[in-house]
């Protein structure tokens, strides 16, 4: 066996144990640094929350204010076979990918980790008494406030939908509202996305982000009602709950799209049986936008994004090859090549839609300042209309990777996500 070979074997080995059960509980222990050396936390935007504006979409941009969705065919895949969760199925593929992120992870673990468990905790918690309730109308407002008052970019209220709640997770979940809520991140990371600094910043975000909707997650429990603020690992999808709730759209990179910052933002939601006043969807003119400039089709270096969307599930979208996708996320420091080349995400919505109104054009689209991006792999940057080489029996199916994304969409066992509410569909 080859010295490098060995080692590698050493470094997977000695991460087997720091992501095993027991690893992750001393994680959660490790104390912070003292601020002196401290990493410096990612400073997530603090600007006015942009996705609250509402940008008429030119009518040759328009299409559907919610998901292009057959509704009875949407029903029928979710009887037949409810969502799964990736990363509970494929739990050998999630520990593949915490492995290869470790040595820019490491710094914010212990944070991270403890702000699920404070999570968990929060969302166990018995609501006060609450002998006069208030009207949907006042209550979203107040929950919207305190948002606000505690850093949220934006919040959206919607229904409670079983066909974005994970089968294996069916009855835990509050079925009254969901509260979407968007945190933006840190605009100058993402010029630097492939990196280590933009990743690690994510999750810096995720930490924020968790604190944020723990503490809202309170408040509403404060005023008489449920709450369970959902974290990493949630048991749900966020993305359809946020389009219902008007925050955005769903982008052909499978990400939504909000717009003032495109895919810039982190994602969650709190579920509550509190019946709140529901947002509607809003057509920002973001699919229309995507159909025209298919720049993330283009750039992606593993091809991963088609260029034509289909049904898949009752919903019309361009569905993600994740076989594709999750290898290069792992090994190139979470690629995230497709956000950064989107023009909503660098620009913001109104100054595309600007730029398209007087050219008919996409605004940076074919250009170096919007494509362009270094490759770490070979530390080389590949401007628009170049793409790195790659292998596929090195690249994408790496040693310690095996999974079969097909199982995503089986069958699981009828008791475990047959209730009431799907009963009666």
């Amino acid at each position: 066996m080859s010295v490098r070979r060995r080692l590698n074997e050493i470094v997977w080995r000695f991460l087997d144990a720091a992501l095993s059960e027991e690893g992750l509980e001393y994680w959660k222990r490790v104390p912070e640094l003292p601020s002196a050396v401290r990493p410096r936390k990612h400073q997530h935007s603090r600007v006015a929350p942009r996705q609250q504006v509402r940008t008429t979409a030119p009518a040759a941009l328009q299409t559907s204010a919610g998901p292009i969705r057959d509704e009875d065919a949407a029903w029928e895949a979710f009887r037949q076979a409810p969502l799964r969760n990736f990363f509970q199925l494929y739990l050998d593929a999630e520990m593949w990918m915490f492995k290869c992120w470790t040595s820019w992870l490491a710094p914010v673990l212990p944070r991270y980790l403890r702000s699920l468990d404070r999570l968990a905790e929060v969302g166990k918690a018995d609501p006060a008494p609450n002998p006069e309730p208030y009207t949907p109308e006042r209550l979203s407002r107040l929950i919207r406030a305190e948002a606000a008052r505690l850093g949220l970019t934006s919040v959206g209220f919607t229904a409670f939908d079983p066909r974005y709640i994970y089968g294996e997770n069916a009855g835990e979940v509050e079925t009254g509202s969901v509260i979407a809520c968007i945190l933006e991140e840190h605009y100058e990371s993402h010029e630097s996305i492939p990196g280590r600094e933009h990743e690690r910043g994510t999750f810096e975000c995720y930490v924020s982000m968790f604190e944020m909707i723990g503490k809202l997650a309170e408040f509403i429990q404060g005023l008489g009602y449920r709450a369970q603020p959902q974290g990493s690992g949630a048991p749900m999808l966020f993305i359809p709950f946020a389009v219902q709730a008007g925050l955005g759209q769903l982008g052909y990179n499978g990400q939504l799209l909000t717009p003032g910052a495109g895919a810039r933002v982190t994602l969650s939601a709190i579920t509550t049986s509190a019946e709140l006043a529901h947002d509607e969807p809003v057509d920002f003119g973001i699919p229309g936008i995507c159909a025209e400039c298919k720049v993330c089709v283009r750039r992606c270096p593993v091809g991963a994004i088609p260029g034509t969307p289909a049904a898949h599930r009752g919903v019309t979208k361009a569905k993600l090859k994740t076989e594709r996708c999750l290898p290069v996320v792992g090994q190139v420091e979470g690629c995230a090549v497709c956000v950064k080349v989107c023009p909503i995400q660098r620009f913001g919505l109104e100054a595309v839609i600007a730029h398209y109104n007087d050219t008919g054009q996409i605004l940076g689209k074919d250009s170096d300042d919007l494509e362009g991006y270094r490759w770490p792999l070979d530390d080389r940057y590949y401007g628009a209309g170049e793409k790195p080489r790659i292998s596929s029996a090195q690249f994408l199916h790496p040693a310690r990777l095996d999974f079969d994304p097909s199982l995503q969409y089986q069958p699981i066992p009828a008791e475990t996500v047959i209730d009431n509410y799907v009963a009666s569909k």
